[in-house]
Formats: structure tokens, sequence, C-alpha cells
């Protein structure tokens, strides 16, 4: 699967996992540090160790993805952290946006990805190996969701990033998610893996007519 199928695949299960755990409800952001609107009505997010199921392992709250190639055996961990316990970004228009997640996965050969949900806009995916030196990482938007996903970089900690001092969004600021939102993100998610994976099956199809 190349990286930019493997990448949409992500979000795609970033999305479902994410409906699969709101079950009709809204849902608000799971913080390791809150912010004050917050601070009353925050759960804390959950961590997962786990071996790949399908390629993939999800936080069972839905806020983290990882997509490995298929085949690789071992365990894969997500563990959430707060940023400020973090190097700066080292770029003056970017801030956390959410909870960074220390991500250790078994050595892989091919393409993996990573996608995160956010409680505002995102703007970016970073990846740091170490927690204080940050690198933008190829990805995208996550379509209906407040998310990013992008290519898996190895072992190492992972943030969505946007502007500072985001805008205040959702119930009572503490980025809850309408579940109409996410009913039709998980729509757009898998139109969005169709038509990725659409011109690969056409080509497949005229292969086996030829």
């Amino acid at each position: 699967m190349s990286a930019r199928l493997r990448i949409g695949a992500s979000q795609t299960l970033l999305v479902l996992a994410l409906a699969a755990f709101a079950d009709g409800n809204a849902i608000p952001y799971r913080w390791v540090r809150p912010p004050p609107q917050a601070k009353a009505t925050n759960v804390a997010p959950a961590s997962v160790r786990a071996a790949p199921a399908g390629g993939s392992v999800a936080t069972g709250d839905g806020q983290a993805v990882v997509t490995l190639p298929s085949g690789v055996a071992g365990t894969v961990a997500i563990t959430p952290v707060d940023p400020a316990s973090l190097g700066d970004l080292g770029d003056a228009g970017l801030a956390p946006d959410g909870n960074a997640y220390r991500v250790e996965v078994p050595p892989f050969d091919g393409e993996g990805s990573v996608a995160l949900t956010a409680p505002y806009a995102p703007r970016a995916l970073l990846f740091s190996a170490d927690g204080r030196r940050w690198h933008a990482v190829e990805g995208a938007r996550i379509v209906g969701v407040e998310g990013y996903g992008g290519r898996l970089q190895g072992s190492g900690y992972y943030l969505v990033a946007s502007a500072p001092q985001p805008p205040v969004q959702g119930v009572d600021g503490d980025g809850r998610r309408p579940w109409l939102v996410v009913g039709a993100a998980v729509a757009l998610g898998l139109l969005g893996l169709v038509a990725l994976l659409w011109p690969a099956l056409l080509r497949s199809r005229g292969g086996g007519n030829s």
C-alpha cells in the first residue's frame, strides 16, 4: 500500500474509532492537562499497548491510531503526554493542539501512518524522536473531525499543532465534538478512502481482463 493510501486508511480508522467510542454522544476531548474551562469535566485520555489488529492499534477513546505495514510482528504502545513537559516547537506560528503522544513501534519496512484528533483547528502534525527537537510530518488534515494524519516516523513523540491561542470551540470550550459532525466524518472518511483506492482497483480489473 502506498504512503498516501496508508495515511488515508489511518485517518478513516481514526474516525471509525472515534465514532465507536462516541456511541451516539457528543465527545469531549480528553486532556492530559486540561485548560481551565475543561478541568471540571475532563476525563484522563486512554493509552494502549497491543499487537496490531489488521495492521492498526488505536487508543480506546479514539484519539490516536497507528497503522503499520501488513505482516509486522510485535507490540505497539501509544501513551498520551503533556506537551508542556516536552521541548518547544521552535515555530512562533504553532502551538500544541491537545495532547502529545509517545508512540513505540517495532522495527518495520515500508510505510506506516499515525493519526491524532485535536480539540481546535490543526495545521500540522509534528514528530520528535527525543521530545525536544520537532519537525513537520508529511500528512493531511482529517476531513470532518478536528485531527491530522501523517507518515509514521518510527518510535517517538507526535503532536498536532495549530495557531497559538486558538478560539475556543465546542460546548463550554472543552473541545466537544457534536455527534452529527462525527457521523458526517465517518461518511466522508470512507468516501475519501474509496476515492483513493478506486484508481488502483480499476487498474487491477483492467489487468485481469487483458
